[in-house]
């Protein structure tokens, strides 16, 4: 793909990098795939510039600029402030339009993991990963996508793997908000995270029935399970699954002192929203919803 760089042709005329190749590859009795796909892997060239055009061109173009983002993070050369000298900002917004306009069904960290194995230096891919997430989160917010959605999201204990699936989810996760049960888990995760934090739940984390003596205990533990039973599907069932519990949520912080002066069934109930918190927080960070 990058041959026609140290021609006579590309040297003189820079901005020909990519149609002599093609033309080049047609010359020399490569397929036409081949031949756009040296074209196309250049594209976008800048903000608003069109895609690739086949989904061969895609895959060069995202592994071209992966390539490129691990290989300069790896060597501590990542955009510092205003000096980007690489335009490795371009570079990445270029992979996260590829990934969510094409579209492609990526695991982006999978993929930058299979390049530092490439490379000799040692890469970390979190650095990495997290700059590409910021010009996701700040492309959907010029976009008109509600930030705090993106950050509940990318919150989630798995973070983002995938651009197109998080934006997916991220929809998803706007629609969940126009119901009335959204309000209810938004303010009752808040809740939970700030009883937590203020009182660690016990080590083992048992909760334990023995210790239930109000009826919404039992309840809550029947939709924590509801909820759990459904994690590997779609977010939509799971958000449904989670709606469905708003009530009783927002019930037992009504009926149930957590914390209760007997200490075993304080940490049950310490214990049960340990759980509660964990089962929410792996679709999203409802907390940070404002």
């Amino acid at each position: 793909a990058k041959t026609d760089l140290v021609s006579l042709m590309v040297g003189e005329f820079p901005e020909l990098q990519g149609i002599m190749g093609s033309y080049y590859a047609k010359a020399q009795g490569e397929s036409s795939v081949i031949a756009d796909s040296i074209l196309g892997h250049y594209l976008p060239r800048f903000s608003g510039d069109e895609l690739p055009s086949s989904m061969t061109a895609c895959a060069v173009a995202i592994a071209d600029r992966i390539d490129t983002l691990v290989g300069l993070f790896g060597i501590g050369q990542p955009p510092t402030g205003s000096k980007d000298p690489f335009a490795l900002r371009r570079q990445s917004l270029a992979v996260v339009r590829i990934c969510i306009e094409a579209p492609i069904d990526l695991d982006l960290m999978a993929l930058l993991q299979a390049s530092a194995r490439l490379h000799t230096a040692e890469c970390e891919t979190a650095p990495v990963m997290a700059y590409i997430l910021d010009r996701f989160e700040n492309l959907l917010t010029e976009r008109g996508a509600k930030w705090d959605s993106i950050r509940a999201i990318r919150a989630r204990p798995s973070g983002i793997h995938n651009l197109w699936t998080a934006l997916q989810d991220i929809k998803s996760l706007d629609r969940f908000r126009e119901t009335d049960a959204s309000a209810l888990v938004i303010t009752a995760q808040k809740r939970v995270q700030n009883i937590i934090d203020k009182a660690e739940p016990s080590a083992t984390g048992t909760i334990n029935p023995a210790h239930f003596n109000v009826p919404v205990e039992a309840q809550l533990i029947n939709c924590i399970t509801s909820i759990e039973a459904v994690r590997t599907e779609s977010i939509d069932l799971r958000l449904a699954n989670v709606a469905n519990s708003a009530e009783t949520i927002d019930s037992y912080f009504k009926e149930v002192m957590v914390m209760d002066e007997n200490l075993a069934i304080r940490e049950n109930r310490l214990n049960t929203l340990s759980h509660l918190n964990q089962v929410l927080t792996d679709i999203a960070a409802f907390n940070l919803l404002q």
